[in-house]
């Protein structure tokens, strides 16, 4: 038997929802989903799940990339306020089997939300959003204020 401890993640900034995921896998580890009836799998009512993120700066824009496998693109909404990129939906489960056929459920359905800081520097009339094979990708063009610029030196 291993001994498994639960370690924090090591990061450069404090991520507040990513310790509290950690700590919700550690408990979901403990505690299955599974403890019912054998043979009887404990199924779960719809409930909230966050989608995975990938956020990034070049040097014209901020990138967000969240995955959402099997999400329709018509249940998804995008808004931003002040300096929150705010993401919510739904992915609906399958209706071809009947739940009391079901040997495991491991994906998430249902609502989920996603409120992501960004910094103030992106142009918010020029956002962009492409949702193609399971990945939305929001583009948040900087202002041209805030993007880079050489500045020449002049001969003294």
């Amino acid at each position: 038997m291993t001994l498994q401890c639960w370690l924090p993640r090591l990061k450069t900034q404090w991520d507040p929802f990513a310790d509290m995921q950690d700590l919700q896998r550690e408990m979901n580890r403990l505690f299955p989903a599974s403890a019912g009836r054998p043979g009887h799998p404990t199924t779960l009512p719809e409930a909230a799940w966050t989608p995975r993120t990938d956020i990034y700066e070049t040097k014209d824009a901020v990138v967000a990339v969240l995955e959402l496998p099997g999400v329709d693109q018509q249940e998804v909404e995008i808004s931003l306020v002040g300096d929150t990129l705010s993401v919510r939906g739904k992915r609906q489960r399958a209706h071809d089997v009947e739940e009391e056929n079901y040997h495991r459920v491991e994906r998430s359905f249902g609502p989920f939300s996603r409120a992501l800081v960004i910094p103030s520097v992106v142009d918010a009339s020029r956002i962009k959003a492409v949702y193609r094979d399971g990945l939305l990708e929001i583009r948040l063009p900087k202002r041209e204020e805030a993007k880079p610029r050489a500045i020449p030196i002049e001969e003294a």
